[in-house]
Order: C-alpha cells, then structure tokens, then sequence
C-alpha cells in the first residue's frame, strides 16, 4: 500500500468544505488543480515542503 499524497488528500478536503460550506473555495481549488496539471507546478507540494512534507503531485 502507497503512502496517502497530502495534496490530494488536502485537495479532496478543501473541496468537500468549498462544496458545504463556501463555493468559491471549490473553484479556487479547482482552478489550483487545473493549474497544476496544465503546467506541472504544484502550489501545495511547495507549500508543504516548507513544513517538511514530501510528496508529489504526479501519479508516478
């Protein structure tokens, strides 16, 4: 079993709360996913890697 990838999981969450709670969260989120997968770049990989969390946004 692979170890859970934070971005995802933290993706996951800040959707289901924009979705409940407030929307334009949903579409911040989506657009930073989209963002990731146009150009490769992952804002919550650089993020948590300054709390000393690796991980990767690509399926690999």
């Amino acid at each position: 079993m692979s170890s859970i990838n934070p971005t995802r999981l933290t993706n996951g969450i800040l959707i289901l709360l924009g979705l409940i709670f407030f929307k334009p969260l949903a579409y911040f989120v989506a657009i930073m996913m989209i963002f990731a997968g146009v150009t490769g770049v992952c804002l919550l990989e650089k993020l948590f890697s300054k709390f000393g969390i690796q991980g990767k946004c690509d399926l690999k």
